[in-house]
């Protein structure tokens, strides 16, 4: 992660005009390190340079990134959604009883709705449970988790598109 924070910085320093809008975004795993560097330019900039601060942060099947102390020093909660679709076994992990902790709000995206739901509660929700149980059994279908096969085309729906 410290290797790419250079390269980021540099980037977001480069965008040719001001008062931009800084947005991260990330799948899976991408959207893990999109909550890191988020918090990462928070803490270097957060009284240097307002610019470098994300205003918003986008994460779609993300897993939990955080233990406890980062859980509550995260200081861009209000700004952070993590989407999920029903089924994806990727934002149940790594499980809270390792110590891990999603740092933001967290949406259930349905075939139809979209439902605010608190993913470190969320192996008592049936669909969650299934995902978890596949695992378990050791054969998870993944297809829940794909960003063309999942995400895309349940964000297309939900958007009326």
């Amino acid at each position: 992660m410290q290797s790419i924070y250079p390269s980021v910085e540099s980037s977001i320093k480069s965008l040719p005009y001001a008062d931009k809008n800084l947005i991260l975004t990330g799948h899976s795993r991408g959207g893990a390190l999109a909550v890191l560097m988020a918090q990462f330019l928070y803490t270097k900039y957060a009284d240097v340079d307002d610019e470098m601060i994300p205003d918003q942060i986008y994460t779609f099947g993300a897993p939990r990134v955080g233990d406890i102390d980062f859980y509550h020093n995260y200081d861009l909660r209000a700004q952070t959604r993590l989407f999920i679709n029903e089924g994806d076994p990727v934002p149940t992990t790594p499980p809270t009883s390792t110590g891990f902790y999603h740092v933001h709000e967290q949406y259930l995206m349905l075939r139809n709705s979209v439902n605010e739901v608190d993913m470190d509660q969320a192996l008592t929700q049936s669909s969650f449970y299934d995902a978890y149980v596949r695992i378990k059994a050791g054969g998870p279908d993944f297809g829940d988790h794909s960003l063309t096969k999942g995400y895309i085309p349940n964000i297309k729906r939900n958007l009326g598109w």
